[in-house]
C-alpha cells in the first residue's frame, strides 16, 4: 500500500497530469479547491492506479483509470497476488 502525497511516485510512473488553467478555474468556480485538497498549487492530479509488484520489482498486474470513482474489483487482483 502506498500513499503518494505530492504525486511524486505517480509522476515517476507517468500517471500524473496537469488539469490546465481552464479546468482549474472552473473547479474553483464551483467550490473545488485543489490547493487545499492536494496541499499544493501544482494543478496536478494522479490517475487511479493499482499495481501488484513482485519482490524483484516486476509489475505483474496493473490497472489504471482516468475516472477516480472506478477501482478494480479485488477478485481480479487475487490471482496475481497468489502467483507471487
Amino acid at each position: 500500500m502506498l500513499s503518494d502525497v505530492g504525486n511524486e511516485v505517480a509522476r515517476q510512473y507517468g500517471l500524473a497530469y496537469s488539469i490546465g488553467e481552464a479546468v482549474y478555474t472552473t473547479l474553483k468556480g464551483v467550490g473545488i479547491n485543489l490547493e487545499e485538497y492536494n496541499n499544493d498549487d501544482s494543478g496536478e492530479l494522479p490517475l487511479t492506479a493499482t499495481f501488484v509488484i513482485s519482490s524483484e520489482g516486476v509489475i505483474v498486474w496493473a490497472e489504471t483509470d482516468a475516472d477516480f470513482k472506478r477501482r478494480p474489483d479485488p477478485t481480479t487482483i487475487f490471482p496475481a497476488l497468489a502467483a507471487l
